[in-house]
């Protein structure tokens, strides 16, 4: 423990010389977590660019919904 502390110290307190910066990544976390819900739902899926396009799919619609818009309905 106190060597990986040692090692990331840097890290840990970038922080606050920052302090616009969030002391957690809750908000990230948050923000997964339907999406994890989603894919453990529908079992994941089944090749590499299925996976490709609902990461896509999953961007592009917090996206939209960060800046307001409704993804599925044009503007």
């Amino acid at each position: 423990m106190t060597v990986e502390l040692w090692n990331d110290w840097d890290a840990i307190f970038r922080v606050l010389e920052n302090p616009q910066w969030p002391l957690t990544n809750n908000d990230a976390e948050r923000a997964l977590r339907h999406w994890a819900i989603a894919r453990r739902i529908m079992m994941g899926t089944l090749s590499e660019a299925g996976s490709r396009a609902f990461t896509l799919l999953a961007s592009v619609i917090d996206t939209c919904r960060k800046r307001g818009y409704v993804p599925w309905w044009p503007a």
